[in-house]
């Protein structure tokens, strides 16, 4: 997939698993964005272990949510206000005593080309 922006990162947890029912991000428009799209497609992926020498393996990932965000959540540069990410489906279940990856990134024609992972 190009046209794609987003973030990867590890959540070590301890004694007891974790369900997370949504995320919180805080989106900045960046370089590139269409601020003609009203609607922008914000996925979350989760694979269990570190996304280090994950980031360009398709099949290693999970994808939780697909949600459309209006564009008017993702703020300028100067922004401090979080955006939630609901999990609809159901929550994410965090295995306890684990390290567990996640991947948020946003999907959109009107960002300029990068890849997917």
């Amino acid at each position: 997939v190009s046209n794609v922006r987003g973030v990867m990162f590890d959540v070590e947890t301890l004694d007891n698993d974790i369900f997370i029912t949504q995320i919180n991000h805080l989106f900045n428009k960046q370089d590139g964005m269409d601020n003609s799209i009203s609607l922008y497609n914000v996925r979350v992926y989760h694979k269990e272990g570190t996304h280090e020498m994950f980031e360009k393996d398709a099949s290693a990932w999970t994808e939780v949510v697909d949600v459309g965000l209006p564009s008017s959540s993702l703020g300028d540069d100067d922004q401090t206000e979080t955006t939630p990410i609901y999990l609809s489906k159901q929550s994410l279940k965090l295995r306890a005593n684990a390290r567990h990856a996640l991947y948020i990134v946003v999907v959109n024609p009107g960002l300029a080309e990068a890849s997917k992972y």
